[in-house]
């Protein structure tokens, strides 16, 4: 879960700070910069998936326009980014690999910087990225609408590391990304000429928070819902995630379903599903799902 974001020099954004709340509503006049806030948070969920040109395609403008001017012979030369999360205490790999987390809080902090290319067009590099824990004396974040019961403090809260796992460091002049495993000894690359974040490299639980803080970036994406695309049957084979139009609707209500139904709740999630829509939308009894296995 995504707490708190830091964004300086992408689009209109100077020293910018927001702390969230589980549930945040952001509201602002036209050209106030709420649609670049979410470029900004869809930029860094494609980062931690592909290399920089791929991620930077996908948003809204020309990448060289991306970068905050302060007049227009004195463009900003590099965007930082800084996010701070709360992970779920347990990761699994494509492989099947689970494994528990010790520490669950973690700040990412990435630097992107244009240099001159070749025939005079910049490229994007990443000069820093680091992955530090926040350390459970500094961590002041505190949902306002949410008061943090003790069993979701024993159950999510974890601090135990003090040492980053991923940092950026100048070693004879050069530098490179230092990652460190959890109990071993880590690796450093390179990082002269990155094109890629570290963490989009980082596709298993060999590195398992790592690898957490990988899938919770990748996670965060935005929905755009076409009642009729909700209408529409889905195969049980599609994303996990509702896609941004919800044309897999069904397909995720019934995954949904599978995984947390037992005899004692027949229904699941999709029980409490159903008891929350009751509540906004009148006449709403149930939330059924059902699979056709002819079509």
């Amino acid at each position: 879960m995504l707490t708190h974001i830091e964004i300086n020099g992408f689009k209109s954004f100077e020293n910018f700070t927001i702390t969230l709340n589980p549930f945040t509503v952001i509201l602002g006049n036209n050209a106030s910069g709420k649609s670049n806030l979410f470029d900004a948070i869809q930029l860094l969920a494609h980062l931690a998936n592909t290399d920089l040109h791929t991620a930077f395609k996908g948003l809204r403008g020309e990448p060289e326009y991306l970068f905050r001017e302060l007049s227009p012979k004195h463009p900003v030369e590099c965007m930082q980014f800084a996010v701070e999360v709360l992970l779920e205490p347990f990761v699994r790999d494509p492989w099947g690999k689970q494994v528990a987390l010790t520490h669950t809080r973690i700040r990412y902090e990435l630097e992107i910087t244009r240099i001159p290319g070749d025939k005079e067009l910049p490229r994007l590099v990443v000069t820093k990225e680091q992955a530090i824990p926040i350390l459970a004396k500094d961590d002041t974040w505190q949902p306002v609408s949410h008061k943090l019961t003790n069993s979701f403090r024993q159950h999510f809260l974890k601090y135990t590391r003090r040492v980053p796992w991923l940092e950026t460091e100048t070693e004879n002049g050069k530098r490179q990304f230092r990652i460190r495993q959890d109990n071993m000894a880590g690796r450093s690359r390179s990082g002269e000429a990155a094109e890629a974040t570290v963490l989009s490299s980082i596709t298993t639980a060999e590195f398992p928070h790592l690898y957490a803080l990988r899938e919770e970036l990748r996670s965060w994406h935005l929905l755009q819902l076409d009642p009729m695309a909700l209408r529409k049957p889905s195969s049980i084979l599609t994303e996990d995630h509702l896609l941004p139009d919800g044309s897999n609707l069904a397909a995720v209500l019934y995954r949904i379903w599978m995984k947390t139904r037992d005899k004692t709740y027949p229904k699941g999630i999709l029980a409490d599903i159903a008891g929350a829509l009751s509540e906004i939308i009148h006449g709403v009894v149930d939330v059924a799902v059902a699979r056709d296995d002819a079509a």
